[in-house]
């Protein structure tokens, strides 16, 4: 049933804000208002957003009873997640729970000097997204959840299945702040082992294949950091990595259910 509620409001992103005041209206009770955007569809950041939701309902908030759910995705694009928050700041949401840091970037920009609740969900790292200045006291209306991949223990896994490693290479979207950053972390964490960490940028999931290609003749294995421009082109890389026999890891657990060689991961939707 709930399943088929969240539906009916997917139709479009446009759509839920046109159907909201009746949505409101049919209840006796103020229904409350919980805004849910994405930065792109692939399969860890939905797990993200279906635990948020089913922890929601578990709660008491039910669609069309105690609650009213809007729900949008950026599909990848900064400039549309702009324009979701734009739109949940004029909707004046109970909550606002943004999924992955551009996301929650462009939704703390926009509630600045309000009062509505920004809840963030599968960040790396808060602080230099500029989400919280401090982990333990985020203070404001601003808090959620972080999955930071311990990078030694991936280093060292990599290492005791590929003793000869000497390279590792990495694809990602220097536009990701959370892929900066876990890139810095790998590359330090190689260095410790004598690991080199090359990488082949992208701007859109379009150039994953051939950034992929790229490091054919430069990397001993390949390594997927929480890149959500990459993982949303999974199955291009992974199917160039088969090609030119290119060990994949892996510190999201799709990777490993579609063919990375192994990896440590968090479960997203236990998180």
């Amino acid at each position: 049933c709930y399943q088929r509620s969240v539906a009916q409001i997917l139709l479009s992103f446009f759509l839920s804000f046109s159907v909201f005041p009746s949505l409101i209206y049919a209840s006796s009770q103020p229904l409350k208002t919980i805004a849910v955007t994405q930065i792109v569809s692939h399969a860890s950041l939905d797990r993200v957003r279906q635990g948020v939701l089913d922890a929601l309902v578990q709660a008491g908030y039910v669609e069309g009873k105690t609650a009213h759910y809007v729900l949008a995705n950026a599909e990848g694009s900064p400039v549309i997640a702009s324009q979701i928050a734009a739109q949940f700041l004029a909707l004046h949401p109970d909550v606002i729970v943004a999924i992955a840091t551009p996301s929650a970037q462009a939704i703390a920009h926009v509630i600045q000097g309000t009062s509505i609740p920004l809840v963030f969900a599968s960040i790396s790292d808060p602080i230099r997204a500029k989400l919280v200045k401090d982990l333990k006291h985020p203070d404001g209306n601003i808090t959620g959840t972080r999955n930071v991949t311990p990078m030694d223990k991936q280093v060292a896994l990599i290492k005791q299945l590929l003793p000869r490693v000497k390279t590792i290479g990495v694809v990602l979207n220097y536009g990701e702040v959370n892929s900066v950053d876990l890139f810095e972390a790998l590359s330090l964490a190689a260095k410790r082992l004598d690991i080199d960490v090359v990488s082949a940028a992208v701007t859109t999931s379009a150039d994953v294949s051939l950034a992929s290609v790229s490091l054919k003749n430069k990397a001993d294995a390949i390594f997927l950091l929480q890149d959500n421009t990459v993982a949303s082109a999974l199955p291009a890389l992974l199917k160039v990595a088969r090609m030119y026999h290119i060990p994949v890891f892996a510190s999201y657990l799709d990777a490993m259910k579609n063919g990375a060689t192994a990896g440590l991961a968090f479960d997203e939707y236990d998180i």
